[in-house]
């Protein structure tokens, strides 16, 4: 079992990863499948947390698409969960 926190606000994010038993089931989800879920989070400097997120191995699916009131882009955990 891998584990991290990370403190937000009045309480903290966790995150959990399980090495053993292997799953056969991967994700793959679509960000346009009915129903798909992901996991959100909000930065400063989207442009700038893409930058130090694919430097440590995290893919994205397109470049950053800046909207009238925020920036998005959608990317990969190593399940293959969006996020």
């Amino acid at each position: 079992l891998q584990a991290g926190w990370i403190p937000v606000a009045n309480g903290n994010l966790e995150f959990w990863h399980y090495l053993a038993p292997q799953s056969s089931r991967r994700s793959g989800a679509q960000a346009t499948d009915l129903g798909f879920t992901h996991t959100c989070f909000e930065v400063d400097d989207v442009v700038s947390s893409m930058r130090d997120l694919t430097n440590v191995g995290v893919h994205f699916l397109s470049e950053a698409i800046v909207g009238d009131s925020n920036t998005v882009v959608f990317g990969r955990d190593p399940e293959n969960n969006l996020f």
